[in-house]
């Protein structure tokens, strides 16, 4: 019995605030965004993943940090290669044979195809410009693969940016779409300048506001989610007390490097129901 309430504790915490592989689960930094690090949040049972995204010189998106990618030595823009001379050149993943135990740069349309009904996926725009491009392969997407048919299968889509014009544009195509503003500035009390800029992201339907793990306290973190009505989500949590900490906060949702934060939130979980058991059997006594 113990061990059952012990479950359904954890799985009701674990509703509460989301623990989101970041970049996948990578065991270095030369995995992050791969699909190998992709099938890993998967088989570790993780609700949901986050990837990053940036434009080809022919305006695909495919799945890296940063603008520019290690080739034969040295570091080459993304934006000054075609998708095709970068699968040719064997910086981006070809075909999908073995593709998940690929260490390569893959094609965001890959990822969605193979991923997507299987985890949920936050997509980090990176760039301006990849808004528009994101919304136009979905759309794609739609007519040409069966599972993106019904349009169930976007739900299970997060969009996320810095940019405010990203979210724009794909809240223009899909204004049913989940999308959270990415900002590493905001601290409480938040100057008029930020205030106006929560006012339009609220006005635009952005659900959610993704916050550096450093800035979220008690304050700014009740005015968002309270006062505002945003969900929250913090980044990037890879020790048990910062999972803790957020999760005293009451944070719809950290992003973690670390497959291990899921069993941190099990322990959490208990140990907060523990504390509630113990301060109501005092009360009552």
């Amino acid at each position: 019995y113990l061990l059952s309430a012990i479950s359904e504790t954890s799985q009701k915490e674990r509703k509460q605030m989301e623990i989101i592989a970041h970049r996948g689960i990578a065991r270095d930094r030369s995995e992050e965004n791969t699909p190998l690090a992709f099938c890993r949040a998967v088989a570790y049972g993780f609700p949901m993943m986050e990837l990053d995204v940036h434009l080809t010189k022919d305006d695909k998106l495919i799945v890296h940090h940063d603008p520019e990618v290690s080739h034969d030595g040295g570091r080459i823009k993304i934006r000054e290669h075609l998708l095709e001379n970068l699968m040719t050149d064997g910086v981006c993943v070809a075909e999908t044979v073995r593709f998940g135990q690929s260490r390569k740069v893959p094609a965001l349309e890959m990822v969605l195809d193979i991923f997507l009904h299987q985890i949920r996926i936050n997509v980090e725009l990176k760039e301006r410009g990849s808004g528009k491009v994101l919304a136009g392969l979905l759309k794609d997407m739609a007519s040409r693969y069966f599972l993106f048919q019904s349009g169930e299968i976007l739900q299970k889509l997060l969009v996320s940016s810095f940019e405010e014009s990203e979210l724009v544009m794909v809240k223009e195509a899909f204004p049913e779409m989940k999308t959270a503003f990415l900002e590493k500035r905001f601290q409480f009390p938040l100057y008029a300048r930020d205030r106006k800029k929560l006012d339009r992201l609220k006005r635009l339907g952005v659900e959610a506001v993704h916050l550096p793990c450093r800035k979220a306290g008690r304050e700014l973190v009740d005015y968002l989610k309270y006062q505002h009505g945003f969900a929250v989500r913090v980044y990037t949590v890879n020790d048990r007390d910062g999972l803790f900490k957020c999760l005293n906060l009451g944070v719809d949702g950290v992003f973690t490097d670390k497959a291990e934060a899921l069993s941190w939130m099990d322990v959490a979980s208990v140990t907060k129901e523990a504390s509630r058991s113990i301060s109501v059997e005092f009360r009552v006594k």
